[in-house]
């Protein structure tokens, strides 16, 4: 997101991205409690109801973009492929 960030300024992208940082903060806290020997508190965080959420909220968002990507490449294509017989 920072490499392209007006690709990611809709609001979907933003919910992703809240997702995404909330997701890796519990992520970076689970492996803090496996270094100080907290194994079962580092599992019971990443089996939380948060973090199972936004993992759906990650997910839904992600395949709602590559859908939505996919049917703008498929747009594209025919509108290409129409000009060139257009054109012919």
């Amino acid at each position: 997101m920072k490499l392209a960030p007006q690709t990611y300024q809709d609001e979907n992208s933003k919910k992703v991205d809240a997702a995404n940082q909330k997701l890796l903060a519990m992520e970076y806290q689970s492996f803090n409690l496996v270094n100080q020997s907290q194994k079962a508190a580092a599992q019971l965080l990443l089996s939380s109801p948060e973090y199972k959420i936004q993992k759906q909220i990650q997910h839904f968002w992600v395949l709602r973009k590559e859908t939505v990507t996919s049917h703008s490449m498929t747009l594209s294509k025919d509108t290409n492929q129409a000009r060139i017989i257009s054109l012919a």
